[in-house]
């Protein structure tokens, strides 16, 4: 899980994180730092990036192409389910993915599995 730990932290600071440390940081109620934070979710960056297509886990506005994050979340996914036993959710997120990147949809939109689609597997 060490590999794992240190994939995540490079997503540690995200929008959210970001603009709750600016709220909390001025000095500002919880309440309005909550509000900031739920603003910073709802951008089409972040948390509305996905409502155009409805595809959790695919494409994201740095990475065009396979983000580099995944395809260490996926070996260490493929590792974890190796030690603890298949979870069956495993054969349906390979079978999204194996159907999913050679689909003319996603190669157009250049829409590849990013981050959150393996780590919702290990740790949710």
């Amino acid at each position: 899980m060490h590999r794992s730990s240190i994939v995540l932290k490079l997503i540690l600071l995200l929008a959210e994180d970001v603009q709750s440390l600016i709220f909390l940081r001025s000095g500002v109620d919880v309440y309005t730092t909550i509000v900031g934070v739920v603003g910073a979710l709802y951008g089409p960056f972040h948390g509305g990036a996905n409502e155009e297509i409805e595809a959790c886990g695919f494409g994201h506005c740095v990475y065009k192409n396979y983000d580099p994050r995944a395809k260490v979340l996926r070996k260490l996914t493929k590792e974890v389910f190796c030690i603890v036993g298949c979870d069956p959710l495993i054969k349906i997120v390979v079978a999204l993915e194996k159907n999913a990147l050679p689909d003319e949809y996603f190669i157009k939109r250049k829409l590849y599995p990013n981050i959150d689609f393996y780590s919702g597997l290990i740790y949710w």
